[in-house]
């Protein structure tokens, strides 16, 4: 069974109270994005809207997403990120803030320690279930508007090496995955 099935049936087993399969979408698409819904905050393949996260698939396989936020996780739970994104081979941990659009680098700062907050926490509550992700190369996104994203700065490369060690998993601030 490929590792991606594999992944998806202990999702399935360990979390059984969940409604994960209302959760999954997969695409096919050489080219294809990942939005949030405005309002149930569930994220989605655009099938062809070009804007959000960009997912690219060369080879046209199997890419999997499970939309976190308004679908796996109620309302009252943990901060979480919008979701995982991942083929047989890769995982991505995603944070949307597409729609942080602040010329006011507070803001703009904000935004970004709010979004690794986001996905350390999701990241921290799949391991204390107990949720084997070793058999991917992992990484996590925070995808921020493309007019003011990302800023190379000290303290944002200072946040990522801080990520990176704390989760072992890089952090990367960009609005595009390739899936080889």
């Amino acid at each position: 069974m490929r590792t991606d099935k594999q992944f998806i049936n202990q999702l399935i087993n360990t979390f059984s109270d969940r409604h994960i399969d209302k959760c999954f979408y997969i695409s096919e698409e050489k080219l294809d994005f990942i939005q949030d819904d405005e309002e149930t905050q569930k994220c989605y393949f655009t099938n062809g809207e070009k804007d959000g996260f960009r997912i690219e698939n060369p080879e046209k396989k199997e890419v999997n997403l499970l939309a976190l936020d308004g679908c796996f996780f109620s309302d009252d739970e943990i901060r979480r990120c919008d979701g995982i994104v991942f083929d047989d081979k890769e995982l991505c941990f995603f944070e949307l803030k597409l729609n942080a659009f602040s010329s006011k680098g507070n803001k703009k700062r904000k935004n970004f320690k709010d979004a690794i907050e986001q996905l350390e926490s999701t990241i921290n509550f799949f391991n204390q279930n107990d949720v084997d992700f070793s058999i991917f190369s992992k990484e996590a996104f925070v995808c921020m508007n493309n007019k003011s994203y990302p800023k190379n700065t000290a303290t944002r490369n200072f946040k990522k090496v801080a990520f990176l060690k704390k989760n072992n998993i890089p952090l990367i601030d960009k609005n595009i995955k390739i899936f080889q």
